[in-house]
């Protein structure tokens, strides 16, 4: 395939009004799977036990989907262990979008139902994650912040198919 330079580039971008990529535009250029694969410095599936050795929160997996024109997907499966284990999925959906090597989401997530009952969704804190190759890194996302971890703890996803 042809390559046109970088200077005949953009004397058509110019002649034709385009400046530089708009934001949806260089979303679509990140739309895709990404799937959950360390958090912090440790590899999946991590246990966060607090209290009692061998009793707490299992985060198994997690994965994000986004879409082409800005909607998002994901889940998380956690497991939840005291006298026994109970393995439960969080769901998140809304929106993405991207600018430089940022990626922007506002979302609901539901809460785990590890007691039972109806399915309740939560307006998530907007987060900006940072995306370098084929890594999406996000500080916090959903349930899982650093009052979860009791520290600092990064959520990394590599771009999946």
């Amino acid at each position: 395939m042809p390559t046109t330079p970088l200077c005949n580039w953009a004397a058509i971008s110019f002649a034709l009004g385009l400046a530089a990529p708009s934001a949806s535009a260089q979303g679509t250029a990140r739309a895709g799977h990404y799937v959950l694969t360390s958090i912090g410095a440790h590899n999946l599936p991590i246990m966060v036990s607090r209290i009692v050795r061998g009793e707490g929160t299992t985060i198994r997996a997690g994965e994000l989907d986004l879409q082409q024109g800005g909607a998002l997907r994901g889940q998380f499966v956690v497991s939840y262990t005291d006298a026994a284990t109970l393995t439960d999925t969080i769901l998140l959906r809304g929106r993405w979008t991207a600018r430089g090597d940022s990626v922007f989401l506002t979302y609901q997530w539901s809460t785990p139902r590890w007691q039972g009952g109806a399915r309740v969704f939560r307006v998530g804190k907007p987060v900006a994650g940072s995306l370098s190759h084929s890594w999406l890194t996000f500080s916090e996302l959903a349930y899982f912040d650093k009052a979860f971890f009791g520290i600092a703890a990064p959520l990394r996803f590599s771009r999946g198919e």
